[in-house]
């Protein structure tokens, strides 16, 4: 990677991606049941997945490409990229309206309201425990070594 003639400007451009990237990670979404399948928040794949128990007439299938989702043969799912708006997009679709009669929006806000009453530790307080956990590795992988050693005898 060159180096920046202004490193404040990159720095800021860091942190700002940091930012980014925990509030993606901190921010829920939850999957539905609807007539005629399931929709899943697939956070590992960061995609919006839509799998239809058979296959979707030619309307619908339309009606899916126009709201941004794309047939993807690997995951056997129509598909999108997982944020707000693949969410605001599934609000507009009637295929796939939830069972429960709530709209995806209204679940999305249930799911966040859930995770933030859980209280998970932010990343950088999960950094500074691994930080901490891998500087005391050494320690307790000696002191391991010596307590088999003490059993052996």
């Amino acid at each position: 990677m060159p180096t920046s003639p202004f490193p404040c400007k990159q720095i800021r451009r860091v942190k700002g991606r940091i930012a980014e990237l925990t509030r993606k990670q901190e921010t829920a979404y939850a999957g539905w049941e609807f007539d005629g399948g399931t929709v899943e928040a697939n956070r590992e794949d960061n995609r919006l997945q839509i799998f239809f128990e058979e296959k979707p007439d030619e309307k619908t299938r339309e009606t899916l490409k126009e709201n941004g989702f794309r047939w993807s043969p690997k995951a056997g799912a129509w598909q999108r990229q997982l944020n707000d708006n693949a969410i605001y997009a599934a609000d507009r679709l009637s295929c796939i309206k939830p069972l429960s009669g709530k709209s995806p929006t209204e679940i999305q806000k249930e799911a966040r309201t859930a995770a933030k009453t859980e209280k998970k530790p932010s990343i950088r307080a999960q950094l500074a425990q691994d930080k901490e956990a891998l500087k005391n590795a050494p320690k307790k992988a000696a002191e391991k070594t010596k307590k088999q050693g003490l059993e052996r005898r």
